[in-house]
């Protein structure tokens, strides 16, 4: 019976990697949370024995044998010595347009980077008949390198973002984003808007279709045509091939919209279990008497660039309530010299957050807000504090205020009363703490995975290439006929045609009916 199980087991195996596929995944997004979050998806698929050639900005020090990574060396290197420069902490209060400016202007840096690199050349010297079966590309920092497409004959594309739903997705999968409910990623608003903020809303989400489209996407049509040694159609056109598209997304803490059969929500895909911590970070956790506070600014934003006196602000602050511990995400060498770090703050330059969250005695979670971080921390039920900067990280602790489970301070504010107060505002009051613990069970409560649904679905592309069934007709609409303003135009010009012509036509009568009444009156007159 045993040596029977063995042989089925060989065969399943064996099956496995007879229906294995080969994966092209371009990676291009140049911060390290989304790598995190990408490469969940790579081993992931990794798993069920497919073989992945990845291209990305950043590498994966024990990668799956069947992964492969080819390194974009040059990309953060451009962001250093290239002409233009992005200072993300002082950037922070500037306004949407110099937001949506900075956003393209970083990615079309990354890609010029990608351009200079050995590894972008790497995958272009790859034989012409070498086949892939599947393309998954993340679409959120620009489609640079979709060019590849042309060169391995267009495979189906999987489009993919850490990026929660971005609104310029649409232009690529199709479907609709209702600006009457779903605010724009950098505004401060819920799904209940008034109508100046609705109005406000819909300029700000055509702008940035208009910027995307028309300037940026025309940009990185150029530097494609000049990188890539083969004629290449808009790259407008080339996302457009994309059949299936998996997005970072979960009802429980994000704004509710309808999708399209081909997107798949599979928000919290890189979460897993906890694992044990080192050894020292577990016990200063524990030794905490009301618990333990982890502060991360995340990957982009490192707590070395808030400055000498702002480290000094925080340090104090969390000082001044030893009954907590406070593990902070820092370089010991950006402390001042001068400045005694409190007894109750342990500081190391790399945190495994996840599990750092997913401890027990974790009370809070101090937080920049980046979508990673809010879904990690709803996940495992932990209340936030957050101290946005830029992008989507105020609308995503805004969504997590109106739940009930984080709160936010200002940059420009801070200081050592300020931070202390609402540090105790939220760890004094356990109403967040309960609803974080309910969110937590509503986020885990799926029939399957995030990382599994995503696998699945881009297994099921590998075996039905061209699922045209599950393609929204958007997407073969144009901009006005898709969402009816023509239908909208077309009544309101007819209903001001008839306006105008019966105002007229009123006006004529009134003026028959008082000449005729003139001249009745005369009459009357003489007789």
């Amino acid at each position: 019976m045993n040596a029977i199980l063995q042989i089925l087991c060989l065969i399943t195996i064996g099956l496995r990697h007879v229906f294995a596929a080969n994966i092209l995944y371009l990676s291009p997004v140049p911060t390290t949370s989304h790598f995190i979050w990408n490469r969940a998806l790579v081993n992931g698929l990794a798993a069920q024995g497919h073989n992945l050639t990845v291209v990305s900005n950043d590498l994966d020090k024990f990668p799956p044998k069947n992964a492969h990574y080819i390194y974009l060396e040059k990309t953060y290197e451009e962001f250093e010595t290239g002409e233009e420069t992005f200072d993300l902490v002082s950037n922070n209060n500037e306004g949407i347009v110099d937001s949506l400016n900075l956003l393209y202007d970083w990615c079309h840096v990354a890609s010029v980077g990608m351009s200079k690199s050995k590894g972008f050349q790497t995958l272009l010297n790859y034989p012409d008949d070498f086949k892939f079966d599947v393309v998954i590309h993340d679409f959120t920092c620009g489609s640079f390198l979709l060019g590849f497409l042309e060169k391995f004959n267009y495979p189906p594309v999987v489009s993919v973002t850490a990026f929660n739903y971005p609104p310029y997705s649409i232009d690529i999968i199709g479907g609709h984003k209702h600006f009457a409910y779903v605010p724009f990623y950098l505004l401060q608003y819920d799904t209940n808007m008034n109508f100046f903020q609705r109005v406000y809303n819909m300029g700000i989400h055509l702008l940035d279709k208009y910027m995307r489209q028309y300037t940026a996407n025309d940009k990185t049509t150029e530097l494609m045509r000049q990188n890539f040694p083969y004629k290449l159609p808009h790259v407008n056109e080339l996302e457009a091939k994309n059949v299936l598209m998996l997005i970072n997304v979960h009802p429980s803490i994000d704004f509710p919209e309808p999708l399209s059969p081909n997107t798949i929500p599979v928000g919290g895909l890189q979460i897993k279990e906890g694992k044990p911590l080192p050894i020292e970070q577990e016990n200063f956790i524990k030794a905490g008497k009301k618990g333990a506070i982890l502060f991360s600014l995340g990957t982009m934003i490192q707590s070395e660039l808030l400055g000498p006196e702002n480290i000094k602000m925080f340090l104090n602050a969390f000082g001044q309530l030893p009954e907590y511990n406070f593990l902070w995400k820092l370089q010991a060498d950006a402390i001042p010299k001068e400045v005694k770090i409190p007894k109750n703050v342990m500081t190391s330059p790399w945190i495994s957050q996840n599990d750092v969250l997913a401890n027990p005695n974790v009370k809070l979670f101090f937080t920049h807000g980046g979508l990673l971080s809010t879904h990690e921390a709803s996940w495992h039920g932990v209340p936030m504090l957050g101290l946005p900067f830029h992008a989507d990280q105020f609308i995503n602790l805004g969504k997590g205020k109106a739940l009930g489970i984080s709160e936010s301070i200002d940059f420009a504010q801070l200081s050592t009363q300020y931070i202390r107060d609402n540090l105790l505002k939220v760890l004094n009051n356990p109403s967040y703490a309960k609803k974080a613990k309910i969110i937590s069970k509503r986020f885990q409560d799926q029939p399957e995975k995030p990382l599994d649904r995503a696998v699945w679905w881009v297994e099921y592309i590998i075996r039905n290439p061209n699922p045209e069934h599950l393609q929204s007709p958007v997407m073969k609409m144009g901009f006005l006929q898709a969402n009816e303003y023509d239908i909208v135009i077309v009544v309101t010009l007819s209903m001001a045609l008839i306006a105008c012509f019966g105002t007229k036509a009123v006006c004529k009568l009134l003026k028959l009916f008082k000449t005729k009444k003139n001249i009745e009156n005369i009459k009357k007159k003489q007789n």
